[in-house]
């Protein structure tokens, strides 16, 4: 028979793991909902054909990427916290559609989302087993607290850079602005900025 704190723990990790993934699943339908409304938005300040704000929200996420160079001049790649981005974005995939060429994907560049399964704490006598290959597959990806919280911190950080590169690209800017402007550019300082400063 099987000891009951062992099914307890079991039960209570598969429900932290699929919670995790739903927050994870949210938060990038969240981010992915804002990024295409700037882009509209930014559609609309430009004066741009209309028919591309309906592109915006039709695009993948290679298309989008397209569309914001198009539309800001800068690369989403450009972003320090791209990686990230397209991290969340190859997670909500995977949570959303399960397996498919974004699990390959993710696990070619974060394999460490999967570990195994580790050791129960009360281990039961079973009969020996012929050794099973540790698969990456989306049912055993492994998303926890720490990991959504930078996920989380590089949206943030991501729309702070856009408010930033926009006030840099005004000409002719106030002193208000200028003073405003100087700690965010030593802040930003060899971080890789897709925004030089003018001189």
């Amino acid at each position: 028979m099987i000891p009951l704190p062992c099914l307890a723990s079991s039960r209570l990790e598969s429900l932290l793991r699929a919670t995790l993934l739903g927050y994870c699943l949210s938060l990038q339908a969240l981010w992915e909902k804002q990024l295409r409304g700037y882009l509209c938005q930014c559609v609309i300040y430009l004066k741009r054909d209309p028919v591309v704000s309906r592109q915006i929200e039709k695009a993948n996420w290679e298309n989008l990427n397209a569309l914001f160079k198009d539309l800001r001049g800068i690369s989403l790649t450009d972003f320090v916290e791209y990686p990230l981005l397209n991290q969340l974005h190859l997670l909500g995939n995977v949570c959303r559609h399960g397996p498919g060429d974004s699990v390959h994907r993710l696990a070619s560049i974060h394999p460490e989302l999967w570990v195994p399964d580790p050791e129960p704490a009360f281990p039961v006598p079973l009969p020996p087993r012929p050794r099973v290959e540790f698969v990456r597959a989306a049912e055993n990806i492994r998303v926890d607290l720490p990991r959504l919280q930078l996920l989380a911190a590089a949206i943030d950080s991501f729309w702070s850079e856009t408010v930033y590169i926009y006030n840099e690209s005004i000409g002719g800017k106030d002193d208000s602005l200028e003073r405003f402007l100087i700690p965010e550019r030593h802040k930003r300082a060899g971080r890789g900025c897709p925004w030089d400063p003018p001189k």
